[in-house]
């Protein structure tokens, strides 16, 4: 997948390590309960401010 991700549109497979370092796939969390995505800008700028309010 590329471009913009819209609202509705299937989220793209990923593998990232959660704050304690074990891998967590995304398509093993997918049909489990909630899942919420949150994606902000780089830390400690305007953007994670305005974006995270």
């Amino acid at each position: 997948m590329s471009g913009k991700i819209e609202v509705g549109d299937r989220a793209p497979t990923f593998r990232l390590p959660d704050q304690e370092g074990k891998e967590v796939d995304l398509a093993d969390r997918i049909g489990r309960g909630s899942l919420v995505l949150y994606f902000y800008p780089k830390d400690f700028t305007i953007g994670l401010y305005v974006g995270g309010s």
